[in-house]
């Protein structure tokens, strides 16, 4: 359920399966993050943010690539399973971590992850090294 009560139609079994791995890099270009993800939604709409644990309220979230949340989203195949790659500009350090977020609008929203509970569930989460 989600937090209006509305059906999400998915099992808590269903949601535990999510797993992955994300490999981190710091390069010229910026922070670099290829995650390879099983278990997720089959065709779910999915988000890559970047959780400045530091900051709470506005700007805690920001998107993992451009700032105005175009190059973060993905898709699941059917199976369930997605790679994604994402770079950020500059190089992060250990106060951020990544976090998979899912849609269950089946939108991306761009440089927001959405509403909490409504629109977006947090999926995977992980501490930059």
């Amino acid at each position: 359920m989600a937090a209006d009560g509305s059906a999400l139609n998915i099992t808590l079994g269903q949601w535990e399966k999510a797993a992955g791995t994300v490999s981190f890099s710091c390069t010229a270009g910026g922070e670099n993050a290829v995650s390879h993800l099983t278990g997720l939604v089959p065709n779910g709409s999915y988000s890559t943010f970047v959780v400045h644990l530091d900051v709470q309220g506005p700007g805690r979230f920001t998107p993992w690539g451009d700032s105005q949340g175009t190059t973060n989203n993905f898709t699941a195949d059917a199976n369930g399973a997605a790679t994604a790659t994402n770079t950020v500009s500059g190089c992060l350090g250990n106060r951020e971590a990544a976090v998979i977020i899912w849609h269950s609008d089946g939108k991306p929203h761009g440089p927001t992850p959405g509403t909490l509970g409504l629109t977006w569930h947090n999926s995977l989460i992980t501490p930059l090294p």
